[in-house]
């Protein structure tokens, strides 16, 4: 796997995440693109290249953004192995693959958010995180997720992750 260009291309969009994707909001909603990067990546090569998405996607938004160092490495890590896991399972042509990808992996990331700050004694209410920010977080990521698919379809982005350096 090339990981050069997997760390380059999430890098990239960390920048896009952080800079551009502000003026993206929509109901109070700002999509996650390096979320559902990963989550695409994670369903056309699997748990291993989830994971590694996950943790160089993560550690990028954690040093651009200015948060909870940690934060986004972890659950977006978490996120990518489990996604990761069900690529064998599916059929990637399927239109509803990377649109219920991107929703799952929004609700899986959110939820484990929410949780580290609970755990970092962040005070957060449990039913106004489900309603007022993971389901229309997930609603919108997913719908970014047929778009970043198709594109990394278009890009061939698997095989060029995948081929070997000559």
């Amino acid at each position: 796997m090339r990981y050069w260009l997997m760390g380059s291309i999430l890098f990239i969009v960390a920048l896009l995440q952080v800079t551009l994707v502000p003026f993206l909001v929509v109901w109070g909603v700002k999509p996650n693109i390096v979320l559902v990067l990963i989550s695409v990546i994670a369903l056309l090569m699997g748990s291993k290249a989830g994971l590694t998405a996950g943790i160089m996607g993560g550690a990028f938004l954690d040093l651009l953004s200015g948060q909870y160092l940690g934060l986004f490495t972890v659950s977006l890590a978490v996120t990518g192995y489990l996604v990761g896991t069900v690529e064998q399972k599916v059929f990637k042509d399927y239109l509803l693959v990377p649109l219920g990808g991107a929703f799952v992996a929004s609700l899986l990331q959110t939820a484990m958010e929410y949780g580290l700050l609970r755990v970092a004694g962040v005070p957060v209410g449990l039913l106004e995180a489900v309603l007022d920010v993971a389901l229309p977080f997930s609603v919108y990521n997913a719908l970014w997720g047929p778009i970043l698919f198709a594109q990394s379809r278009k890009f061939r982005l698997q095989q060029r992750l995948t081929m070997k350096a000559n």
